[in-house]
């Protein structure tokens, strides 16, 4: 311990002296640092009258923001998938169709008719999931209020 004690001499001098002269002192509130209130007064009201048009845009829509640009993009992907979704549903009813007229047609007899059963039955499983429609039907309200109505009672 007594062999570090010259470091410790000699350290904490230079610290000292390092802190001092780094200019902690030069940030107080005597060194004149403050801006003129009137200046900082006229730099936050061009500030706010910036947000406020800012503002204002984004009220009117916004037509030429990235954002919305965004949206539209969005709008029009999901408008093909729906028109996906629902050709999927017309092309599982073709499908069971189909299967329906090969059942009858005899496609399940012959060599192996279990396996050829479990076929049209999975094929008919997998259109009848497809033909879910994507989106919820939309609900008359006054139908549904009436509706409430009468559960209530």
């Amino acid at each position: 311990m007594k062999q570090f004690l010259p470091l410790a001499f000699v350290l904490v001098p230079v610290a000292a002296f390092a802190f001092a002269g780094s200019g902690a002192s030069a940030s107080g509130p005597d060194s004149g640092s403050f801006q003129d209130p009137r200046e900082r007064i006229a730099t936050l009201e061009r500030e706010v009258a910036e947000l406020k048009t800012e503002v204002a845009n984004l009220k009117q829509g916004g037509g030429d923001s990235e954002l919305a640009k965004q949206l539209t993009a969005q709008k029009a992907d999901l408008q093909k998938l729906l028109e996906w979704a629902r050709s999927q549903g017309q092309a599982a009813t073709a499908l069971q169709t189909a299967l329906e007229d090969s059942r009858a047609k005899g496609f399940t007899a012959g060599i192996n008719p279990d396996s050829r059963e479990v076929l049209l039955t999975g094929f008919e499983q997998l259109a009848g999931a497809l033909k879910v429609d994507p989106l919820p039907q939309p609900v008359d309200s006054k139908k549904s209020n009436s509706a409430r109505a009468g559960a209530a009672r």
